[in-house]
């Protein structure tokens, strides 16, 4: 992002550092809007053309003050859509994941075959969409891609796209891996979908599965969240359930 704003500003990438990281926190990584947000700005009088100095100048304050438009999330969501179908279920899968996901959880949530995580990555990288922790994990360079990746899911199909994904992930992954990387991912992803037609089976399940996460969030001390969970866990057993599933 600093590249562009010295290039287009024809300034010293130190000098223009300040304005860069506030344009990376407003518009991302994607260079589209990074020079859309950089004429925004020129329009709106925060940041000028000074005769007598004869280099751009701004006004940092007013900048940070500025909201993204809703447009930003519009436009990126087209963006998204031009790409190839893989690239654009991997986008719906990891803006279910959250802000923050790793390569690994992500891949069990695909059902494609042809899907290659790796490839996935770099492209998101290379499109400002997606960067790399230096723990590995993966973040959306700002909350409003995240958003626009999400409104790649039609919004009729969003409580069973979560549910089945959330089923993927469990179905993918070994007890292990869910008591110690997953259970957080799939009862968030499957409690999203529970006011479907579920059968007993799938209610029970999911509720066995309210009651590990509630435990995992009280064993870190997360006690809203267990409540959240736990009573979740209670709303989808049945009335007889003091007697069919007692341990529940």
């Amino acid at each position: 992002v600093n590249s562009i704003v010295s290039d287009a500003l024809c300034l010293p990438p130190s000098l223009c550092r300040p304005l860069s990281t506030v344009i990376h926190q407003k518009a991302g990584g994607v260079i589209l809007f990074v020079i859309r947000f950089l004429n925004s700005l020129n329009k709106q009088g925060h940041l000028v053309y000074c005769l007598e100095s004869r280099r751009w100048t701004w006004d940092l304050e007013k900048i940070k003050s500025e909201r993204v438009s809703e447009d930003f999330v519009v436009h990126t969501t087209l963006q998204m859509n031009s790409l190839p179908k893989l690239v654009q279920t991997g986008f719906m899968n990891a803006a279910c994941l959250g802000s923050n996901f790793n390569a690994s959880i992500l891949g069990k949530t695909i059902k494609d075959e042809g899907f290659d995580v790796c490839s996935f990555l770099k492209i998101g990288k290379d499109g400002g969409y997606i960067e790399e922790s230096e723990s590995g994990s993966y973040s959306w360079t700002h909350d409003q891609i995240q958003q626009a990746a999400y409104n790649l899911i039609p919004p009729m199909q969003r409580e069973s796209f979560h549910f089945q994904l959330g089923q993927r992930l469990l179905e993918n992954s070994t007890n292990c891996d869910v008591k110690r990387d997953v259970l957080f991912f799939v009862v968030d992803n499957m409690n999203k979908g529970k006011d479907l037609k579920l059968d007993r089976g799938q209610m029970t399940q999911l509720a066995r599965l309210n009651l590990q996460a509630g435990n995992k969030a009280i064993s870190t001390s997360r006690f809203h969240s267990a409540a959240e969970y736990l009573q979740t866990g209670i709303s989808l057993l049945s009335k007889d359930s003091w007697i069919q599933q007692y341990d529940l």
